[in-house]
């Protein structure tokens, strides 16, 4: 393991894949030719609950005291459906402002009278989009109806083709118009109506995929749901056994080993579970993916809170259990890989370790451009050959947390276990696992102990690779097996990191790309100073880690390392 040293080779690598980077990733968001957004969204969740506030008091009077929460939603099959046709770009271009793929849903509950109002805000404009609006009027007759249903559909800005008029009811005030554009492909909308004396009640917009599309998603997502829930069940084994080994070894093992790291991921994992009440609340209510808001109405406010209350207790006890796993891989993979001869995490009091925490920052800054650069010719490759699609998964968006700002803390969360559980535990525990075997089928060839140990070890990471990978399967990216590939390969170089440079190196390296994927997600939306110093300061983070263990501590002279 060396930290110590960094080569010319290492500097260039690192500037030649940032460049990739930037080329292949956030070019095409400056030029706006970004297929998965028409524009930045001019709107956030704080920014639509008043704007849907101040939309339903122009309806039922401005002295209403109201209070609202907004989630955001979308039509994730009918997006998917775009970007698969390569038609997501003309569909965002010329129907975002009108008729967005995106939203945000908010509950708007008048504090007087106990009804609840949903208002759909247009992040790209900031305006009503689509509403349901608990006030009814008398009757209209049937051509004013249609009438009214027309004129309010061309309000927002519909360019397309004269709506058809599919079905109106003069009895129940309701209209249902179908909208036409090439662009569309085998993909329809129909418009619902409501209206009365006192104007359009209700403005519902319903997408529909073709019947194939939709089998081919549900037989992906069945797929991918299945390989998902295999990576879980592996790596439950995984900690299991960490834990299992970690008590057979109770007497020679350091029980100090990933407390803070452990605590660490367990009370920020927690903060941002609660964080993502919005989202989970969208989930509730069923308005993601598509949803509309038949039935919302008629939910019952405290049965839903609760629900939703026993839902977070219910995640973070699972993310408690996460941490416990986590805490027993750091443990039983420190002595297995000093046991296996692996230098790759020192001890707080071994001499240089204040260097060494440097080092592997800087380890980590350089080699976070040269993962995301052959991450991006990953993506590409897979665009080729997969004929790789995309859509927008709402409920893991930083649009659907309370603090958006804080979704990089998730990318402290992810380095620290998946490297504690998949790098510093799998990799010795499984090269152990598979030298036996590979011992007993290799010796009839005559091959050593040290090749026996080598092909043990190539097959311990390819399998610790995939195994992770299996936990990345489930992301909005299909073929699913797409990111299976990626990430495995992804694992492969964290390996190498891991064992060439310690397991502080890849913790560093894995943060930092996450930390740029997570601060693009965020600014990407909402290009804000707030978003853009949030993002430099979550950036910031690993230098500021290094910086704080070298003033914590007076450094020993530093044993050599190789």
């Amino acid at each position: 393991m060396s930290t110590s040293k960094i080569g010319k080779w290492l500097w260039i690598g690192s500037a030649i894949g940032f460049l990739v980077f930037l080329l292949m990733n956030v070019a095409p968001m400056l030029q706006g030719n970004d297929p998965e957004a028409a524009a930045a969204h001019v709107a956030d969740r704080n920014e639509a609950a008043a704007a849907a506030e101040a939309f339903v008091r122009s309806r039922i009077g401005q002295d209403a005291e109201l209070r609202s929460l907004a989630m955001y939603a979308a039509d994730r099959d009918v997006f998917g459906y775009f970007y698969a046709q390569e038609t997501i770009a003309d569909v965002q271009e010329r129907f975002a402002a009108s008729f967005p793929l995106e939203a945000y849903r908010v509950e708007v509950e008048d504090a007087g009278t106990g009804a609840k109002h949903w208002v759909d805000i247009n992040p790209y404009t900031g305006k009503a989009a689509e509403w349901e609006l608990s006030i009814a009027g008398d009757p209209v007759p049937t051509d004013r109806l249609e009438a009214i249903g027309r004129e309010t559909i061309r309000e927002l800005g519909w360019s397309g083709s004269e709506p058809e008029l599919l079905r109106a009811d003069e009895e129940t005030g309701e209209a249902s118009f179908g909208l036409a554009d090439a662009a569309f492909g085998e993909a329809s909308a129909t418009v619902d109506v409501r209206v009365d004396a006192l104007g359009v009640g209700a403005l519902v917009v319903r997408w529909s995929v073709p019947e194939s599309y939709a089998a081919r998603i549900a037989d992906q997502d069945a797929k991918s749901s299945a390989l998902g829930l295999i990576g879980l069940l592996l790596s439950g084994a995984l900690q299991f056994a960490a834990f299992i080994y970690a008590l057979v070894q109770v007497g020679s093992v350091r029980w100090n080993r990933g407390v803070l790291m452990a605590l660490v991921f367990g009370v920020f994992y927690c903060a941002m579970n609660v964080n993502m009440y919005p989202g989970l609340k969208a989930t509730m209510l069923d308005v993601l993916n598509g949803g509309d808001y038949a039935g919302l109405a008629e939910l019952d406010g405290g049965g839903a809170i609760a629900g939703m209350i026993g839902a977070i207790i219910v995640t973070n006890a699972f993310t408690l259990a996460l941490a416990i796993g986590l805490y027993f891989s750091a443990v039983a993979g420190d002595k297995l890989s000093a046991g296996l001869g692996y230098r790759v995490w020192p001890m707080p009091d071994d001499a240089g370790y204040g260097s060494h925490v440097a080092s592997a920052v800087k380890l980590g800054y350089l080699y976070a451009p040269i993962l995301l650069g052959i991450q991006s010719i990953l993506f590409l490759f897979a665009e080729q050959s997969f004929r790789t699609w995309y859509t927008i998964d709402a409920l893991s968006s930083p649009n659907n947390m309370a603090y958006p700002l804080l979704a990089p803390v998730l990318a402290w969360c992810a380095a620290v276990s998946e490297e504690a559980v998949y790098r510093l535990f799998a990799i010795p525990a499984l090269q152990l696992l598979f030298a036996w075997p590979l011992g007993w089928a290799l010796k009839p060839l005559g091959a050593s102990k040290r090749t026996v140990g080598a092909a043990a070890l190539v097959l311990a990471v390819l399998v610790s690779s995939m195994i992770w990978a299996l936990g990345h399967v489930q992301y909005p990216i299909y073929p699913y097996y797409t990111r299976f590939a990626e990430v495995t390969a992804l694992g492969l170089l964290f390996a190498f990191l891991f064992l060439r440079h310690g397991f502080l190196a890849a913790i560093f390296a894995h943060a930092v790309v996450d930390l740029i994927w997570f601060g693009i997600s965020v600014v990407s939306t909402a290009p804000t100073a707030g978003g853009f110093a949030a993002f430099a300061f979550f950036l910031a983070t690993p230098a500021l880690v290094a910086l704080a263990v070298r003033r914590g501590r007076k450094d020993r002279p530093a044993a050599p390392v190789g």
